[in-house]
Order: C-alpha cells, then sequence, then structure tokens
C-alpha cells in the first residue's frame, strides 16, 4: 500500500546527455569525500568543475536547478536520521506514474 501523504517531485529541468567518465581510486575516493562534504552529487560536482573549467555558461532553464538542489540539501539534513529501511520504492514510482 503506497502512502498518499508521501511527497512527489517534479523535475522541471531535465539531463538528458550521457557521458562515463573513468577515476583512479584516488579521484573517486576525493569526490566521493566531496560528495558528503558538499551534500552534492558527483555528477552535480563534475559538470561544476567543468563549467568552471571550460567557462560554460549555465543555461537560463538549468539556474532554476540550483533552487531545487538547495531544498533537497534541506530535505536530505532535515531526514538525516529518518529510517528509510521498508520503503517499497518500485511501488512509490508505479503508484506515482498514474498521475503522468
Amino acid at each position: 500500500m503506497v502512502d498518499k501523504n508521501k511527497v512527489t517531485c517534479y523535475f522541471i529541468f531535465m539531463l538528458t546527455q550521457r557521458t562515463n567518465v573513468l577515476f583512479s581510486p584516488y579521484e573517486y575516493n576525493e569526490l566521493v569525500a566531496l560528495t558528503a562534504k558538499s551534500g552534492q552529487t558527483m555528477g552535480e560536482l563534475i559538470r561544476q568543475a567543468v563549467r568552471k573549467t571550460y567557462k560554460i555558461k549555465v543555461a537560463p532553464a538549468q539556474k532554476k536547478e540550483n533552487s531545487f538542489q538547495a531544498t533537497m540539501r534541506r530535505i536530505r539534513k532535515l531526514t538525516k536520521n529518518v529510517d528509510m529501511s521498508g520503503i517499497n520504492y518500485r511501488e512509490l514510482v508505479t503508484e506515482g506514474r498514474k498521475y503522468e
């Protein structure tokens, strides 16, 4: 049974291009530590590094993502000690698809 009180998140801006990057164990461990410290995903850290290194401007639609990221960091902080074991994510996704 799906809890109808759960919050559903909809993404306004979606990333559509994928690539693979190989790192040395040291680089990877450093990125893992940075993600834990910053609360950002590894992908976002890498995208920020690419934008900064190659001076790529953020697309206008992507600027909205920043407030989303701040919200997600706040949610992660607030739910840090919440036990989420036993959540059936497949059931939540299936329930959410009813509203597409």
